[in-house]
């Protein structure tokens, strides 16, 4: 046998060895483990912007943890009759645990409540405030602290004698209450001048109603809850350069927003780590089901203006997907 031979053989039964070892210390999952079926009750009609990092989130946590994961639509705009009947379904349809995007109602915690007693139910990203202390595990950023910072912000890089305009929509899920809370007493307790502007649901009527606000005079500070309004006020801007010098400052993460951000259209965005939600989510649903005690993870969240975009931990927030 020649010595190249030789060589040739020894390097491959190297690399059979390596793969071996390679392959042996992969976590392997046994067959007999068990399958967990648990379903995602979210906000909206199909999951966007942050339901869709949750989302994200929540499929690799299901990968790791032998789930399988089903999708189901709340529909807009937020209805807590519409929940409670799909919490009964989802249970009736063999669900081990349930995630979900609670609209803040009283009846949806009762459900919760009951159903909670039967198969865990962990409320995700918003949550009923109402229920048994301890009772529903909720995995969510702090809300009100996220709407403080970005209040903070505003206050430190902006002229604000006219006013501020507070955009009023989506209040029916907590965590867009607790954001709008937290900016507004950061902002009332300076002495900053409100304006609370309610827009419903109906994402088609948002671009007359913001077109209509940005033409009064007095409009120079806008700021939006959720990525469907934030995203809207960034279009409509865009559109009008007559609109140029109004800044536009919110909470929530979509592509465009993210382009808006670059491009000087919307100048402040607060972002949680909405992928780190979503996998703590099935973990927390899988200890549960274990009979193990699910962990309380802070969740990080970050306020982020265009030189600030491109910071190591700020990419992880706006960018999960390429991390």
């Amino acid at each position: 046998m020649t010595r190249k031979r030789k060589s040739i053989i020894l390097a491959l039964g190297v690399c059979a060895a390596a793969g071996v070892i390679a392959f042996t210390a992969l976590p392997h999952r046994p067959e007999t483990e068990e399958v967990y079926q648990i379903s995602y009750i979210y906000r909206g009609e199909m999951p966007e912007g942050v339901q869709q990092i949750i989302l994200q989130g929540m499929e690799q946590a299901a990968t790791s943890f032998n789930v399988e994961l089903t999708t189901v639509s709340s529909g807009t705009p937020a209805d807590a009759k519409k929940q409670e009947t799909l919490l009964k379904k989802e249970v009736d349809n063999g669900a081990d645990a349930i995630l979900i995007e609670s609209v803040n109602s009283d009846d949806v915690r009762k459900e919760i409540e009951k159903i909670n007693s039967e198969i865990p139910v962990i409320e995700v990203n918003s949550w009923t405030q109402k229920e048994k202390t301890g009772e529903i595990h909720k995995v969510h950023a702090d809300n009100y602290a996220l709407g403080q910072k970005l209040g903070e912000k505003i206050l430190g890089q902006s002229e604000l004698s006219e006013g501020v305009v507070l955009i009023k929509s989506g209040t029916e899920y907590t965590d867009v209450a607790q954001q709008y809370k937290g900016t507004k007493d950061k902002l009332e307790a300076s002495g900053i001048s409100i304006e609370e502007v309610k827009v419903g649901a109906d994402e088609a009527a948002h671009s007359a109603a913001f077109l209509k606000l940005m033409r009064k005079p007095k409009t120079r500070h806008i700021v939006a809850f959720g990525s469907a309004v934030l995203e809207q006020l960034g279009k409509v801007k865009q559109e009008e350069p007559d609109f140029n010098s109004i800044a536009i400052y919110g909470i929530g993460n979509t592509n465009q927003i993210i382009n808006y951000l670059e491009n000087g259209i919307i100048q402040v965005i607060g972002v949680s780590n909405e992928y780190s939600i979503g996998y703590l989510s099935v973990r927390n649903a899988v200890k549960e089901l274990r009979g193990e005690e699910p962990e309380n993870n802070e969740i990080r969240y970050s306020i982020i203006d265009a030189s600030q975009m491109y910071t190591m931990e700020n990419q992880r927030l706006l960018f999960p997907f390429v991390q």
